[in-house]
């Protein structure tokens, strides 16, 4: 709590919004009304104004003085419980508080309702409907099949109107005694509290509670089918609470640090009633004070008031107050905010689609895994009180610890039924919208954009999932508008042997030429091109989609599609979103996603403006690492136990290797998935739990908590920033292959994969292009092209190809490729056994081959000693940045019996090197510099491993001397402090290139204004502005750079004025 007093003058104008349910309302004043105690073996009230009777076989049991209730079990039709002797309606105020403590039954019986008190009677429609079906209350716990319990309770308001609550489903061990206490405040909020814990709180549209009609049973319903308690009850306690005039309900409490044109927002309920109403005052109080008279009717919501904020303040939690005046009475309501940063430099670390209905307590687990931003779903409909002040609580937690919210979307499931598509039969198949129908993308958009005005107002939103595996299921539809569109586009009418995701294979097409090159005219090629840019409205969705959300959301925020190259090799997946993501299985080979971010940087040259992201999945298929139908010799553990497992958790060591070949890529973020797997959901998980998902391997979410510590957290923004190297060594991925000989990778298979495998394998350190990119110039700069299964070309990328020939590039092709290509060296495609380590003998040796036959012509840029060190090179203009991955494995004991995947990493120790005449070499993960030979124009490191982890560093061509830092010696409180650093040599020249840095800005008390990390630029240099709180004392600040490649750090004393 920040003690704000010092700031009281500044907190004039500033105040917050959050669609919270405020505690306040049911902080009322209570009386208790009635009281059942079973300890002393009597069923009556404790005052005995209530007399009871048993009913059925419900017996007082237990030893003297420690008594209780058991409820009888017997047919539904039979009364269980107690029943009060009258009718008490005296027993239904208006606003109250019920508390039950009871005891389940071990031995579960067969209710699902377990009925704790009821004076309503019917709970549920009836016709004729009656007003006395609508008066008092009932309470009990909703039992699912797998033992799973959630408290409701029913009130009815008289009239023809009754109020439903729900709380949050729990686990409640059975024998053991627990507390329920549910409260009502007569206006509409609800509160649902177990064993000391608030469930639920939950606000309806409501007023006082309405004079029981019927008598009243404990543990059972009053009448028919009884719904019986299935346990014990020790005690009962019934309180009439004072229901408030007024209730206030708040928007969001969470704001960023100088946040613009913040207020704070709350709505007002007058449930004051005829005729002793008038008008109301409203003071809100910090040491800011104003008073506005407001006057409504009684039940109705006042309007909107907002208070302007002040966010020019110290990161943390204030206070304030509300009073409310009216017939004399003052409503007090005190409330919280919080002013709160986060970092903009910092590598984006995302979990995708925190998908648990238990989502506050997963997102804790997400957040302290290391994960800075996530996605979330399918949380029902926005336009519902509950939902949207259960979504603003979570993104308010999220705004506090710096999260980015993400929200994840899909295609609304009523539109994509009412518009799938139509093959040439006229029938539907599979469930994949008509995205190329216009009235269908309209539909979506006015369901979508309820969603797209929630989120407007909240600073934590910050990413979007346009749709995600919408194209895996796409075919060319003749619905009516995608052959209208292709006419259009095309003069002529969509090819007849057109029917599926691509044409027919070539050997069975009349007249398809023998050179296997086709004409960029070619109809068969200009419609599956034109399919699979625009065609089937995919790409056009998602542009539509992140255009909506746009004009509705001021702030800036992220829009991605995924996954975005599981489709053809051509340009232009996902439209116009801001980012593009692909997820990878990270097996066989765990560095496999590297091979995925060069299609994906492919994928992007078509937007030079679109981000890329990268994600992991922390799910595998347990049919291809661990198959059902194979005995092993000593089960482990996860077998014992979960037997009926479909995906199990990613091994951890495979997964820390997948994350560092993230790393050593150009990447805007870096993505895992895979809750159930990764957490252990089963103290959180209150639906029934997917049990296809299993948390097996508890150590692999430890090992993406140490990476995001240890090196995305010091090192993000230095990742961001570092340049990848120009193209040498080039994969050639064939769209016209693709379509007419059913090749292509699809994001994760085949030759076209295994080869860009293969080459990594050789420290060749693949690009990928696509034939738009040699169109483009792409071989302007690559020595070696590679062309697996380029079984057909278009025409003039083959004429681009064989130029490029002539002027001494070198072509490496399979048999394969189409007869004019006579490539200078022959590969043979990897055929895979499924033995992971013959297969991975068999890429070694193809990638030692293939180096060896380059070897007169050409040398790659980095390499190691032997072929289980990987490399990978980006560089700046005076350095370079090796990245080396120890790729040696073996089979472990967790799935490694199977023999399909090596997934225990090994220790391995040897020498990388680069081609770069170096004047020093510096470890970024230890911060320090460190020995290397220089031979043949190449530095030399040593490498020594554990286990199968990652390395970076800073090959510099002259040794870092100082950093130079520019800053104002005294800084006005409430503006900004900028500041410059350049990166210098011994000479004092700037060393022009990116290197990490820890900024730190302390006041002279010790009190932290900023800490974070970031990284210079291309030029060696960073310009900043950090914020200066209003509401600080007078004084002086502390200023400190660390610079962390080699250690080296730089100060200046600031005055605070």
């Amino acid at each position: 709590m920040i003690n704000n007093e010092t700031g009281r003058g500044i907190m004039k104008h500033y105040f917050t919004l959050l669609i919270l349910l405020a505690a306040v309302s049911l902080n009322a004043t209570e009386h208790p009304i009635a009281e059942w105690d079973f300890s002393g073996g009597n069923i009556n009230s404790r005052c005995g104004r209530y007399t009871a009777e048993l009913r059925g076989a419900t017996r007082i049991m237990g030893d003297s003085g420690s008594q209780y209730l058991s409820v009888g079990r017997g047919p539904l039709e039979m009364p269980q419980g107690i029943a009060l002797s009258k009718n008490a309606p005296e027993l239904s105020p208006a606003a109250f508080r019920l508390e039950a403590t009871f005891r389940l039954r071990k031995e579960a019986g067969s209710n699902q309702k377990l009925i704790l008190w009821d004076s309503k009677y019917i709970d549920y429609p009836m016709k004729p409907d009656k007003a006395e079906y609508h008066c008092g209350f009932v309470l009990y716990l909703d039992r699912n099949s797998k033992g799973w319990y959630t408290p409701k309770a029913q009130i009815g308001l008289g009239g023809l109107k009754s109020v439903d609550f729900s709380g949050s489903k729990i686990s409640l061990k059975a024998g053991t005694p627990h507390t329920l206490s549910f409260s009502y405040d007569g206006t509409g909020t609800a509160e649902f509290i177990i064993d000391g814990k608030r469930n639920a709180r939950i606000r309806r549209e409501g007023g006082a509670m309405a004079k029981s009609a019927y008598g009243i049973a404990i543990g059972s319903r009053w009448r028919s089918n009884y719904f019986s308690f299935d346990g014990d009850i020790f005690s009962v306690k019934l309180y009439e609470l004072e229901r408030p005039d007024f209730t206030v309900e708040f928007q969001r409490r969470s704001f960023l640090q100088n946040e613009k044109d913040a207020f704070l927002a709350f709505q007002l309920y007058d449930h004051r009633i005829s005729p002793a109403r008038d008008a109301a005052t409203i003071e809100v109080s910090g040491d800011f004070q104003e008073t506005l008279a407001v006057q409504g009717e009684g039940g109705k919501r006042l309007k909107l008031i907002r208070f302007p904020l002040e966010t020019r303040l110290v990161k943390g939690e204030y206070k304030g107050k509300i009073k409310v005046t009216g017939n004399g009475k003052t409503n007090t309501f005190p409330f919280t905010f919080n002013i709160c940063t986060r970092s903009e430099e910092r590598m984006p670390f995302l979990f995708w689609l925190m998908n648990s209905p238990d989502v506050e307590q997963l997102y804790g687990a997400v957040r302290d895994a290391g994960f800075n931003c996530g996605t979330y779903g399918f949380y029902g409909d926005i336009r519902k009180e509950e939902v949207s002040r259960k979504l603003l609580n979570l993104m308010d937690r999220m705004l506090i610890d710096g999260f980015l919210y993400g929200h994840y979307t899909l295609p609304p499931y009523s539109v994509e039924q009412k518009y799938l598509r139509v093959n040439r039969e006229g029938k539907t198949e599979g469930r994949n919208m008509e995205a190329s129908n216009p009235q269908a993308v309209a539909e979506c958009l006015d369901v979508l954009r309820a969603d797209a005005e929630f989120y407007s107002s909240h600073p934590a939103f910050g990413y979007l999932t346009t749709s995600s595996e919408v194209r895996d299921n796409s075919y060319p539809s003749f619905g009516g508008s995608e052959q209208a569109a292709f006419r259009k586009f095309a003069g002529y009418d969509i090819p007849e042997t057109v029917s599926g995701r691509t044409a027919p294979h070539y050997t069975e097409l009349k007249e398809f030429p023998a050179t296997r090159l086709v004409e960029p005219d070619d109809p068969l090629l200009v419609y599956y091109r034109w399919f699979w840019k625009t065609g089937d409205g995919w790409n056009n969705y998602q542009t539509a989609v992140d255009k909506l959300y746009r004009k509705l959301i001021p702030m800036p925020f992220i829009s991605f599609y995924d996954p975005s190259v599981r489709v053809p090799p051509l340009r232009g997946s996902g439209g116009n979103v801001t980012m593009q993501n692909q997820w990878t299985y990270v097996y066989p080979e765990p560095f496999n996603i590297s091979a995925v971010i060069s299609e994906q940087q492919a994928m992007g040259r078509g937007n030079p403006n679109q981000k890329i992201m990268s994600m992991i999945q922390g799910i595998s298929y347990r049919s291809v690492l661990a198959p059902a139908g194979k005995q092993v010799k000593n089960p482990p553990r996860w077998l014992r136990e979960q037997s009926d497992a479909r995906y199990l958790t990613t091994p951890h060591d495979m997964v820390r290797e997948a994350l560092w070949a993230m790393a050593s890529r150009k990447l805007d973020g870096m993505a895992v998935y895979g809750w159930r797997s990764l957490f252990d959901s089963s103290g959180f998980e209150h639906r029934n739990p997917d049990r296809a998902y299993q948390y097996s391997d508890p150590e692999t979410i430890r090992v993406i908590r140490s990476f995001s510590q240890n090196v995305l957290t010091p090192l993000g923004p230095l990742l961001r920033r570092i340049p990848e190297r120009r193209m040498e060594v080039a994969l050639l991925e064939s769209f016209p292959a693709t379509i007419f000989a059913g090749r292509g990778s699809w994001g994760w298979r085949g030759w076209i994969y295994d080869c860009n495998v293969m080459l990594h394998y050789a420290n060749l350190q693949p690009g990928v292009l696509y034939e738009e990119d040699i169109m483009d110039g792409g071989l302007d700069t690559v020595k070696v092209l590679v062309m697996p299964h380029c079984d057909v070309l278009s025409r003039p990328v083959y004429e681009k190809i064989c130029e490029f020939q002539r002027r001494g590039g070198i072509v490496a092709a399979d048999e394969f490729a189409v007869p004019g290509i006579l490539p200078d060296i022959r590969i043979t495609p990897v055929k895979r056994s499924g033995i992971a380590h013959e297969d991975k003998i068999s890429m070694q040796k193809s990638a030692a081959e293939l180096t060896g036959k380059l070897a007169p012509f050409y040398r790659s840029h980095a390499g190691a000693d032997h072929a289980d060190l990987l490399t990978w090179v980006r560089s700046a203009t005076d350095a370079d940045y090796l990245f080396v991955i120890n790729d040696r494995r073996g089979y472990g004991d967790y799935v490694g019996q199977w023999r399909h995947v090596m997934e225990q990493g090994l220790p391995n120790a040897g020498k990388v090197h680069v081609a770069r005449n170096a004047a020093a070499v510096y470890d970024l993960l230890s911060g320090r510099e460190v020995p290397f030979e220089k031979r043949d124009g190449r530095i030399i490191v040593p490498v020594n491993f554990s286990t199968n982890d990652g390395r970076i560093f800073l090959v510099a061509d002259r040794r870092i001397a100082s950093l130079a830092v520019e800053c104002p010696r005294s800084i006005k409180r409430g503006s900004g402090f900028p500041f410059r650093v350049s990166l210098r040599d011994s000479d004092g020249k700037t060393l022009r290139m990116p290197v990490p840095l820890k900024i730190k800005l302390a006041t002279a008390t010790g009190r932290n204004l900023f800490e974070d990390y970031a990284a210079t630029d291309e030029k060696g240099e960073l310009e900043k502005k950090i914020n200066i709180p209003l509401n600080l004392d007078a004084g002086t600040a502390t200023f400190s750079i660390t610079e962390l490649a080699s250690g080296g750090k730089t100060s200046a004393i600031v005055s605070l004025e």
